[in-house]
């Protein structure tokens, strides 16, 4: 194919641009983080998700009962962590769980689809018996 007058192939200079989704840097030298890992300079660290889980998702040993929007905002935020940033909530599965089990025992059916969701992904990442059917 030829554009312009030139004779290069369109999808050979494409491929030749374009970086691997591995590479670990970027045109500038900025390093790129590995995905799931949690260090000091991001802006999600071990304080936050800490604090995010035990304030806003469990109190008391219990899942918080928020309303129907908060509830599926919740969900959607917990399902991007555990998507992302999974080996840094290895300690807090058994609340996260809680929190999405909660959810499915709801009456409402948007906050009960993202609870879905959000076992279906915590149950992608994380080892989990065999016998838990949804």
């Amino acid at each position: 194919e030829s554009f312009g007058g030139d004779d290069v192939d369109v999808n050979e200079k494409t491929m030749k641009d374009e970086k691997s989704y591995d590479d670990t840097s970027t045109e500038t030298g900025a390093v790129v983080p590995t995905p799931g890992v949690i260090s000091d300079d991001k802006v999600v660290d071990n304080n936050i998700i800490r604090r995010f889980i035990k304030e806003a998702l469990i109190q008391g040993g219990n899942a918080r009962v928020h309303g129907e929007r908060l509830q599926i905002e919740l969900c959607k935020v917990s399902s991007l962590l555990i998507e992302c940033l999974w080996p840094g909530l290895i300690e807090y599965r058994k609340e996260l769980i809680k929190f999405s089990w909660n959810n499915l025992k709801a009456e409402e059916s948007n906050s009960k689809y993202w609870a879905y969701v959000n076992v279906c992904r915590f149950i992608a990442v994380y080892e989990t018996p065999s016998k838990i059917i949804l």
